[in-house]
């Protein structure tokens, strides 16, 4: 599971989680609070103490997007800042991919350009 969001509210801290299959977990202080399937968006509800919370999230099934949501304090938006630092790591992770398979692909031209292949 990806780690995609980190919130404090109220001395409370929201982890979201989601996973390449599309299931998304809240947890309020290590404890799970909420687990849906996002099928093009989904809205966790869940409270501390007498408040209301919402986190909606209207997005289709993209894992390795950044995370934006939505949260309500009792049906009225708040805005708080996401304490994941969003790093690089996947766009990092698919360069390398993308080089590696352009550098395999021009290395076998170069071998094919200075070694032919002789029949007889």
């Amino acid at each position: 599971m990806l780690k995609c969001a980190e919130y404090y509210i109220e001395n409370c801290k929201i982890e979201v989680f989601k996973n390449p299959l599309g299931s998304e977990k809240i947890f309020l202080n290590g404890r799970k609070v909420s687990e849906k399937k996002n099928k093009g968006g989904v809205t966790h509800k869940f409270s501390i103490g007498d408040i209301q919370y919402k986190i909606e999230h209207h997005e289709k099934l993209r894992f390795f997007r950044p995370y934006h949501s939505r949260i309500k304090k009792n049906d009225q938006p708040i805005s708080l800042v996401n304490f994941l630092s969003n790093d690089s790591k996947f766009i990092l992770f698919f360069v390398v991919i993308i080089g590696l398979g352009i550098g395999f692909v021009i290395g076998r031209l170069l071998y094919e350009l200075m070694w032919p292949v002789v029949s007889i």
